[in-house]
């Protein structure tokens, strides 16, 4: 069992070599894996592959609820519940909003980006955490500064699964 977990893990760590994630064609070498299991003698190689196509597997599920370049940049209307405490500051407010609905001007609903990070320049409102709000937002996708030795702002928000920034549009 233990050189069972061993391989598996070492799969997991093989499989964050990779420089990009495989297409839905590298779940194909799940099937050798599982016939391989039958054979005693290489159950740590199967187990190594079930760990690389589990890393995959979950790589691509927190990366699968990105912004949509569609509509980056662009008004789009959200509702959502507040995340976490607000910070208030001179300038407005900024919040998390873990998105439940999204829609297009058009009235057309647009996928949902799961969690997003806003700023509500000159909000009188007072924000509390659970409440469900709806906002006309512009949203972008995360970026942050790449200077070697600094605050990686973008890993930061990729760590909290924050998969957009934005702010609040006024109301018109």
């Amino acid at each position: 069992m233990r050189i069972w977990t061993i391989s598996f893990a070492l799969g997991i760590c093989l499989a964050l070599q990779f420089p990009a994630i495989p297409t839905a064609y590298g779940a194909w070498l799940l099937l050798p894996a599982l016939v391989v299991m039958r054979l005693h003698w290489l159950r740590p190689l199967a187990a190594c592959l079930l760990g690389a196509c589990w890393c995959l597997w979950r790589a691509d599920l927190v990366l699968s609820d990105h912004l949509p370049a569609a509509i980056e940049g662009k008004d789009v209307l959200i509702r959502g519940s507040i995340q976490g405490i607000p910070l208030q500051t001179d300038l407005g407010t900024r919040f998390d909003l873990l998105v439940e609905h999204m829609q297009a001007p058009s009235g057309r609903r647009l996928v949902a980006p799961g969690k997003v990070r806003l700023n509500w320049y000159r909000g009188s409102a007072k924000l509390i955490p659970g409440e469900t709000w709806q906002f006309k937002v512009r949203l972008k996708q995360p970026r942050g500064f790449s200077n070697p030795g600094s605050f990686d702002y973008e890993f930061w928000l990729f760590q909290n699964r924050i998969r957009a920034t934005g702010y609040v549009r006024p109301a018109q």
